[in-house]
């Protein structure tokens, strides 16, 4: 009897997910499917934001209601009795209170925000500098009990041609988050 020349449905069905696997990656290599930039593209593209509020209004992302009171760009040096922060680009302190509107304590984390310029870059905290920033109550990690607020900044060391145009406020880092305008009321 002559051997079957029959693969079986195992080996069918790995050829099959072999071709599809071929086709896409072929499709993107051969289409330009897949842009490589370099840091000659100059291209800057001006985003809009739609903010959810202003600087002085409260808004709310899940757990917490966050209201920034102001914003000072421009800081090159934070220093306190112990330490000497400078910014490789400039510091904007965003001052800030957070009210715990929840039925259980919840911990504030100050590195689920984002700083916003015109171009759709999105800036991260610098936590150094806020903990260095003199009469800061650094509230990254405090447990926050229910109806309970804090007041205190947060800082982002920016470049310094960068004119923040929003911060986006977080209750987590899964949160969808608000959007809070810092160039005042239109």
């Amino acid at each position: 009897m002559a051997p079957s020349s029959d693969p079986g449905p195992i080996a069918k069905a790995f050829g099959v997910i072999v071709l599809i696997a071929s086709v896409i990656f072929g499709f993107h290599f051969f289409t330009g499917a897949v842009k490589t930039v370099t840091a000659s593209d100059k291209t800057s593209t001006k985003v809009k934001i739609q903010p959810d509020a202003y600087i002085g209004d409260s808004v709310r992302d899940g757990k917490f209601s966050f209201k920034v009171r102001s914003v000072d760009c421009g800081v090159k040096t934070i220093s306190d009795s112990i330490s000497t922060e400078t910014a490789l680009g400039k510091f904007c302190i965003v001052r800030l209170s957070i009210l715990n509107i929840g039925k259980v304590a919840n911990i504030i984390e100050t590195s689920s925000q984002r700083l916003l310029d015109s171009t759709g870059k999105n800036y991260e905290p610098q936590s150094s500098a806020g903990e260095t920033l003199p009469g800061n109550d650094s509230f990254d990690g405090l447990n926050l009990n229910p109806g309970l607020s804090a007041n205190g900044a947060i800082v982002f060391d920016v470049p310094k041609s960068v004119t923040p145009i929003a911060i986006e406020l977080h209750d987590g880092m899964f949160s969808t988050g608000q959007q809070v305008s810092l160039k005042g009321k239109k």
